[in-house]
């Protein structure tokens, strides 16, 4: 059959079914990847909104720790004597530990310190001749004091005139 051979309604159902074919390989070609993409590009988008999601609990859970954890240092703080000096009280816990004779406590520049630093005062303190286990048992029990005294600065060497070791250390609190 030669297309001059069809009338003008043949023509145009050739035209029409022409268009239908081509229309049905579009949708059957784009249709189902444009759905496809939408699909993996969606599914994309959950996941990382849900690793975002697990973000923000881990960094909530985070911070709520450290509110809980600035809570007990606010009621540890509160429940210090409101006299609390550092050097009388690192004065006492060194003779209880009974390192009186060999302790050096304070010097000029723990005055400084204290002028500088009026709200984290410090105390330097210098031990001679002493063991290993007699500087854990002094800052074991200046922890266990519950008083909020840290230790800043610790230099640790054999000692030079005698046995043991001389440590200096520098301690340091909060003041309200």
């Amino acid at each position: 059959m030669a297309t001059n051979d069809l009338d003008t309604r043949e023509k145009g159902m050739v035209i029409f079914a022409t268009l239908f074919l081509l229309l049905a390989l579009f949708m059957a070609v784009y249709v189902p990847t444009s759905w496809g993409k939408r699909y993996q590009d969606a599914k994309k988008e959950v996941t990382q909104q849900t690793e975002a999601l697990q973000l923000a609990r881990l960094v909530k859970l985070e911070e709520e720790q450290r509110v809980e954890s600035q809570q007990q240092l606010l009621e540890q703080l509160n429940a210090r004597s409101p006299s609390f000096d550092l050097f009388p009280f690192v004065s006492t816990v060194v003779e209880e530990v009974g390192l009186r004779n060999r302790a050096k406590l304070g010097n000029d520049q723990s005055a400084r310190n204290r002028q500088q630093w009026p709200k984290h005062p410090m105390v330097e303190l210098e031990l001679t001749g002493v063991s290993l286990k007699e500087v854990v048992d002094l800052l074991y029990k200046i922890r266990e004091s519950k008083n909020l005294v840290s230790v800043y600065k610790m230099e640790m060497e054999p000692a030079v005139r005698s046995q043991g070791l001389r440590c200096e250390i520098t301690l340091v609190s909060v003041k309200v």
